[in-house]
């Protein structure tokens, strides 16, 4: 068995001129020839992450060691992480694991060297960081993953991936599954998939199963398979909410955006029982709540601060939510969720749920990029996390180390 160590280091672009990939221009720095590592190579403005911060602190600190941008801070949508190798043998491998990000060179500074990492600059196009040699490895690639695939070039890219990550409609699930069939019927490249949607775990859990070797089949129905398996015992965990209740005194349940395991897990629960009264809200923005209420036939939909309201008034007995990420101390999912979790906490009636699966946990000690549709919600406010124990395929991969 191979032994795994990671060095966690920040990349930051520091980024120049008008935002499309023919005018942009990008500060990459001369790595000294007394580096001890990468001499003479062209980079970001890069550094190791020190214990206790996160890779935004980082960022700001080599920002203002390294150049005279002292007052700039870093785009906090940062990209997700890049693996490099950076040494393996037959029983150890090291890998750099790069969070990248950008900073806008503010209008009229003009960009100084510091420090004594680099011993000059110079701003490139983003075709010439493309073939910038030599290079830190993956440096382009880590540009590409800061700005989520904004600059690719198009011709690398199909206009169905571009519509598939231009969907705000859909859940995690359902994005990654449409991701996997494009890997699978449009030869899409998953390394330029999970650049582009970084709060969807489970789209970039999925990809990297595929960059991994396995199977989309076998992906697909391993999707599949922890999507019923999560809805199932969500459903078993809710049961005895419904024992006391009756057609004139039903469970009211109130639920958040749009996700295809809360379908499931309300289609069952809805299914020829008349002691459930649901409500959506509408989500805004995006509204896709109004899609979630069609998909359970025509449910009502409500305005979010209605439903806000009905919470705080006591007049709501669970509130369920889906999730686009867990960590171990915070679930991502959609604006709006964490003030909707906030009024139940304060509710002497209602209590939150979150309704998630495995392919949506998080892998690394820091939480995962944010777009902005997308906010953290501490696992605190929930009364349940409903994510059902390691399958026993799982348990034995987990022991196997696979």
């Amino acid at each position: 068995m191979v032994a795994t160590s990671i060095k966690r280091v920040v990349s930051c672009f520091i980024l120049s001129g008008n935002s499309t990939r023919e005018t942009l221009k990008i500060a990459v720095f001369h790595r000294c020839d007394t580096m001890p590592t990468f001499p003479s190579h062209w980079a970001a403005c890069s550094g190791s992450i020190e214990e206790g911060e996160t890779p935004f602190q980082t960022a700001s600190r080599e920002l203002h060691e390294e150049t005279n941008l002292l007052s700039a801070m870093p785009n906090k949508q940062q990209g997700i992480y890049v693996d490099v190798t950076f040494r393996k043998t037959e029983d150890r491998e090291t890998i750099i694991r790069v969070y990248p990000c950008t900073v806008q060179l503010p209008p009229g500074l003009q960009l100084e060297l510091r420090g004594t990492e680099h011993d000059y600059f110079k701003f490139i196009s983003v075709q010439e960081l493309e073939e910038l040699n030599p290079a830190v490895p993956s440096l382009a690639r880590a540009f590409h993953h800061a700005t989520c695939g904004k600059f690719l070039d198009r011709t690398v890219v199909s206009e169905k991936v571009l519509q598939w990550a231009n969907d705000h409609t859909s859940g995690a699930a359902d994005m990654a599954r449409n991701a996997l069939a494009l890997v699978k019927d449009d030869d899409a490249d998953p390394t330029i998939i999970r650049m582009f949607r970084p709060s969807m775990v489970a789209i970039t859990n999925s990809m990297n199963q595929v960059i991994g070797g396995e199977s989309v089949d076998n992906i697909l129905a391993s999707l599949d398979a922890e999507a019923t398996r999560a809805a199932e015992y969500a459903v078993n965990e809710l049961q005895p909410l419904l024992q006391d209740k009756s057609k004139e005194n039903p469970l009211i349940i109130c639920t958040f955006s749009r996700s295809s395991t809360l379908v499931k897990i309300l289609q069952n629960l809805l299914n020829d029982n008349d002691k459930i009264q649901l409500i959506c809200s509408k989500s805004t923005p995006g509204d896709e709540g109004i899609l979630m209420a069609k998909e359970l036939g025509g449910v009502e939909c409500i305005d979010d601060d209605d439903l806000l309201n009905l919470v705080r008034q006591d007049k709501i007995d669970v509130v369920l939510i889906g999730s686009d990420c867990v960590t171990e101390e915070n679930v991502v999912n959609k604006v709006g969720t964490k003030r909707l979790a906030e009024a139940a906490k304060t509710s002497s009636r209602a209590k939150v749920f979150c309704c998630t699966d495995r392919f949506k946990q998080w892998n690394d000690i820091f939480p995962p990029p944010l777009e902005d549709i997308f906010e953290e919600i501490s696992i605190d406010l929930f009364d349940k996390m409903l994510l059902p124990p390691p399958s026993l395929e799982q348990q034995c991969r987990r022991r196997l180390g696979s």
